[in-house]
C-alpha cells in the first residue's frame, strides 16, 4: 500500500488551496505528542487544523478512521467537519503526486457531538446499552412538562436555581419553567456532581448547606428523581453521557479503547476534540477515560471564545488541561510533557477588527482580573487579506432599543444608498432574541427596517410562514405533491 511522505501531503495540499498552513498550524497537525493543546483565536483557522489533522494520520500514517474519535459541540459544526473532511480528501487524493495512494473511508471515523457518539458507541459496544433510547431535547422535556402547574411554577425554587426571579413575560410559562428546571437537574450530571452528598446535603468543599430553604432543596430532589422515574430507562442529553462515562470506567470498555486481532479491530488510538472551551466537567472525564490505554488527546480551543455556561460548560477544562494530562493521561507524567500550541494568526478579519479584539482583550485583564480565568496567549496577529480605510468596528449607543432599531436601519440604508451594500443576504444582523412579537424587543428593529423597506429574512420568527418567498416555495410544493387538491378538498380549504 503507497503512503505518501508528509511533504507530498502538504504539497498536494497548497496545489488544491492555493496555501500552505502557517508555522502554528503545522505544529498542532503534525504534533506526535500523547497530549496536545491547542490554543487557537478567533479566525486562526483551527477548523483546518482539525480537518487536516485527521486527514494526516490516515493518509500518512495509515490510522485507520475508526481509531479516531472527532468530536465537535454541534451538529452543524459536525456536518461541516464531514464535508470539510471528505472535500480535501478528494482533491488532495487527485494530484499526481498522491498517485496509488488508497483513499480512506473517512465515514468510518467517529466524528459529531459527544453525546451522538457515545449512543453509537454504546449501542455497538456495551451489551447493557443494545436496546438503549436517547430522547431529543423536546422529548425529555416533555417529561418534565407531565408535572403540574403548581410542581412546576414555582418562583422561589425558579429564583435559588436560576440566580433571579423569572421575567414577567414568563412568569407562568410551563414551558420556560420545565426548561430551567431540567437544565438545573441535568447540571448534577454535567457538572459530575457526587448524588450521594446533594440528597444529604453535604457539600464537598464547604461544608455548609448552599440551599437557602431545606424545603425548597426537597422539592428540587422529589421533582430531579421523578424525572428519572418519568425518563422510564431512556435517557436524555445529559444522561447519556454519564452512562458512556461509565461504560469507559468499566471492563468493558476494553472491546472499543483496545486493539483486538481476533475480531480485528484497531482500538481507539486518537481522541481529537473541537471546542473544548465548552467542556463540562461530566465530558472531560470521559476524554481522560477515553484515553486511559494511551491513545494521544488533542484539544482545540479558546477560553476567550466560552459560550455554553449556561449548559454547565466550564472554562476550567480548558485552563487546566496541562495539570488534568499530568494526573489522568497514562502516558504523561509532568505538565511539561503536554505539546502547548498558539495559533495567532488571524486569516479572516480586518485589522481594525482585530485590534479591536485585542484591545479588548487587554483592558479585560487589567479591569476584571480576567488573567486569572484564561490561558496565556500573544495578540492575535491580523493576515487577512481584507483591506481598505473604512472603519470596520464602532459602537452604536442609545438610550433605549427604539433608538437604536432605528439607528441600525438608517446605517444600513446609508451604505445602501453609498454603493457599499449591493445585496441585502451581504448583512447579518445579530441579537440576544429574534422573537419578533408585539413586546419583544427585537421589534423595533423589524419595524424600522420595514418602514424604510429593507427587506429582512428572520427565520427564528414566528411569523416566518407570511414570507411571500417562503409562501411561494411552499405553494409550488403543494402543488406538486397534491396536484388535484384533493387533501385541501378534504379540509374544506382552497389554495390561495
Amino acid at each position: 500500500m503507497v503512503r505518501p511522505t508528509l511533504e507530498d501531503f502538504f504539497e498536494a495540499f497548497e496545489a488544491t488551496q492555493g496555501f500552505r498552513p502557517y508555522p502554528g498550524q503545522l505544529e498542532a497537525i503534525n504534533s506526535d505528542s500523547p497530549a496536545t493543546w491547542v490554543l487557537a483565536g478567533p479566525g486562526t483557522g483551527k477548523t483546518e487544523v482539525l480537518v487536516l489533522r485527521a486527514l494526516r494520520l490516515m493518509i500518512v500514517e495509515g490510522v485507520p478512521p475508526e481509531s479516531i474519535v472527532l468530536t465537535t459541540f454541534t451538529n452543524r459544526a459536525a456536518a461541516e467537519l464531514h464535508e470539510r473532511i471528505d472535500l480535501r480528501t478528494d482533491k488532495i487524493l487527485e494530484q499526481s503526486s498522491m498517485s496509488g495512494v488508497e483513499r480512506p473511508n473517512t465515514s468510518g471515523m467517529w466524528l459529531g457531538t459527544l453525546h451522538s457518539i457515545a449512543y453509537d458507541i454504546l449501542r455497538q459496544f456495551d451489551a447493557d446499552s443494545e436496546r438503549l433510547v436517547m430522547l431529543d431535547e423536546a422529548a425529555s422535556t416533555f417529561r418534565i412538562l407531565q408535572h403540574s402547574s403548581g410542581d412546576l411554577i414555582d418562583h422561589a425554587l425558579y429564583e435559588v436555581l436560576n440566580g433571579s426571579e423569572p421575567q414577567r413575560w414568563v412568569y407562568y410559562n410551563r414551558i420556560h419553567h420545565a426548561e430551567r428546571l431540567k437544565a438545573a437537574i441535568n447540571r448534577i450530571v454535567e457538572d459530575d456532581l457526587d448524588r450521594d452528598s446533594l440528597d444529604a446535603d453535604e457539600p464537598n468543599l464547604s461544608g455548609q448547606s448552599t440551599w437557602p430553604d431545606g424545603q425548597i432543596r426537597e422539592k428540587f430532589l422529589d421533582l430531579s428523581n421523578s424525572y428519572e422515574e418519568r425518563l422510564g430507562g431512556a435517557v436524555d442529553f445529559s444522561g447519556v453521557q454519564a452512562t458512556f462515562l461509565g461504560f469507559l470506567e468499566g471492563p468493558s470498555a476494553a472491546r472499543f479503547l483496545e486493539p483486538d486481532e481476533k475480531r480485528g479491530w484497531q482500538g481507539v488510538s486518537h481522541v481529537i476534540v473541537d471546542e473544548y472551551q465548552d467542556t463540562n466537567p461530566v465530558q472531560e472525564a470521559i476524554y481522560m477515560a477515553m484515553c486511559r490505554f494511551g491513545a494521544s488527546l488533542t484539544v482545540v480551543g479558546d477560553d476567550d471564545q466560552a459560550l455554553y455556561r449556561f449548559r454547565g460548560a466550564s472554562v476550567d477544562a480548558m485552563i487546566g488541561f496541562d495539570q488534568r494530562c499530568s494526573t489522568d493521561h497514562p502516558a504523561i507524567e509532568s505538565n511539561d510533557e503536554v505539546l502547548t500550541v498558539t495559533l495567532d494568526e488571524n486569516r479572516r478579519s480586518h485589522e481594525g477588527i482585530v485590534s479591536a479584539v485585542n484591545g479588548y482583550v487587554r483592558d479585560a485583564e487589567r479591569s476584571l482580573r480576567y488573567d486569572v480565568a484564561r490561558t496565556p496567549k500573544p495578540d492575535l496577529k491580523a493576515e487577512a487579506l481584507v483591506e481598505g480605510s473604512h472603519d470596520s468596528f464602532f459602537v452604536i449607543v442609545r438610550d433605549d432599543e427604539a433608538e437604536l432599531g432605528t439607528a441600525v436601519a438608517d446605517i444600513v440604508q446609508d451604505l445602501v444608498m453609498e454603493g457599499d451594500i449591493a445585496d441585502m443576504r451581504d448583512v447579518a444582523l445579530l441579537a440576544g432574541s429574534t422573537k419578533q412579537t408585539t413586546r419583544s424587543p427585537f421589534r423595533h428593529y423589524a419595524n424600522a427596517f420595514e418602514y424604510r423597506d429593507i427587506p429582512m429574512f428572520n427565520p427564528g420568527s414566528k411569523i416566518l410562514h407570511r414570507d411571500p418567498w417562503l409562501m411561494d416555495v411552499m405553494g409550488v410544493i403543494c402543488h406538486i405533491v397534491d396536484p388535484h387538491e384533493q387533501v385541501l378538498e378534504i379540509q374544506g380549504k382552497q389554495i390561495t
